[in-house]
């Protein structure tokens, strides 16, 4: 049991650097956010990478999820939860996920948090950019309340028949 442990902190331990590569997608989404003139075509394509990154993670995930299933049958176990596997069992194989399991859910923990301070700057500037078009069509309306139409005194007809 503890090899298919280590071989489930290996796993984890390669999603790692995936994540990592995750992390600074979001800190360059943050810059983006943060300039005056948000440039919409770097934010998708930093999302667009995101999402391949997300992609190769959900393989990993698979990989592993035939290992979380042997945990769980073995340790009857519901979920796979690190601390289930720590009460019923110990061992180096255990210290080893637990380890790969911190290291991996503080990078993870970075990502959510600047992920909801960068969705709460995208909803202010969303807002922010809606109070300005209904601005802007404010006073057009005004503008042609106020201003006559023009109108067309030199009419010209050409006729093609001749």
């Amino acid at each position: 049991m503890n090899f298919v442990l280590q071989r489930l902190a290996q796993g984890y331990d390669e999603q790692t650097p995936e994540y990592k590569k995750m992390y600074k997608l979001v800190l360059e989404q943050e810059k983006v956010l943060q300039e005056k003139e948000v440039d919409t075509s770097t934010l998708l394509d930093l999302i667009a990478k995101r999402q391949g990154i997300i992609e190769i993670l959900e393989e990993q995930n698979e990989k592993l999820s035939d290992l979380k299933g042997e945990v769980c049958t073995s340790l009857e176990l519901n979920e796979f939860s690190i601390k289930e596997i720590k009460a019923r069992m110990g061992g180096n194989g255990v210290e080893v996920l637990s380890a790969s399991l911190a290291r991996l859910s503080e990078v993870i923990e970075k990502i959510k948090y600047l992920d909801r301070e960068n969705e709460r700057i995208l909803r202010q500037r969303i807002k922010e950019t809606a109070g300005h078009l209904a601005g802007i069509h404010k006073q057009k309306k005004a503008r042609k309340a106020y201003t006559e139409e023009p109108r067309c005194e030199d009419g010209v007809f050409i006729d093609y028949s001749k």
